[in-house]
C-alpha cells in the first residue's frame, strides 16, 4: 500500500467502517 493510500484511508477508515459494517450487516 502506498503512503498516499495509507493515509486516505486512514481518514475514511471511521466512515468507511460504518458504511463497511452496514455493508457486511446487508
Amino acid at each position: 500500500m502506498s503512503a498516499s493510500g495509507l493515509a486516505l484511508n486512514h481518514r475514511s477508515r471511521s466512515i468507511f467502517s460504518r458504511r463497511q459494517r452496514a455493508w457486511l450487516a446487508k
